[in-house]
């Protein structure tokens, strides 16, 4: 339920490498993510960062900050006709992977009952340095 999270405010889900991170940070744990927040970079997986108004899943690989990322507006949004953001609705996350068990993509889906249709988004391919960053 956002229908409290206006403009300037942020309601996020994300997922982060912090088992692999042997070094203290600033924040006086092992905490990691994309932008460094505590002094450690990590890779970083945002399966949501939104508001009322705007949903963003973002992917990041180490040293990309920025990442590859996929959001939706048209049709999400207070009184929107596939997702209306002032009343509760359903999200779900799938993490494909190939025959090795290595992710090959990140599928987001937003469905709300008694809406007039869901939103979905995928990232399929994201690249650094020229090699895919998501295998």
């Amino acid at each position: 339920d956002l229908s409290g999270v206006d403009c300037g405010c942020s309601a996020s889900l994300y997922l982060t490498t912090m088992r692999r991170n042997t070094i203290m940070s600033a924040c006086s744990d092992f905490y990691c993510d994309a932008r460094s927040s505590c002094g450690v970079e990590c890779s970083e997986l945002d399966i949501q960062r939104s508001d009322m108004h705007l949903w963003q899943s973002v992917a990041h690989v180490l040293g990309d900050p920025a990442g590859a990322g996929i959001w939706t507006t048209e049709g999400y949004g207070p009184k929107a006709s596939c997702v209306d953001t002032s009343k509760p609705f359903n999200v779900s996350a799938a993490f494909p992977v190939d025959a090795e068990g290595l992710l090959t993509g990140v599928a987001v889906s937003l469905s709300q009952e008694g809406g007039a249709c869901s939103l979905s988004a995928s990232i399929n391919r994201y690249t650094k340095g020229g090699d895919d960053a998501l295998p």
